[in-house]
């Protein structure tokens, strides 16, 4: 999160690891975010479309990611 908050691109290939596996946390989405690069979004839509933190209640970090990736307001 750190090196996101520096814009530090060394951490873009940490995310782009980290988001491409289900069992993600929600800090490397945050950190996505943060960094607001769209090049993240195939990632993000593809772990919306795995359901991911629909159980455990933290798919609103996901939904927030996307609409600031996106600049839309539903993602």
């Amino acid at each position: 999160m750190a090196l996101a908050l520096r814009h530090d691109p060394r951490v873009l290939p940490v995310l782009k690891e980290k988001l491409a596996d289900l069992d993600v946390g929600n800090l490397y989405l945050e950190a996505a975010q943060e960094l607001g690069d769209p090049q993240f979004l195939p990632l993000l839509r593809q772990l919306k479309d795995r359901g991911w933190g629909v159980e455990t209640g933290d798919a609103f970090y996901l939904d927030s990611a996307l609409e600031i990736l996106s600049g839309s307001s539903t993602a």
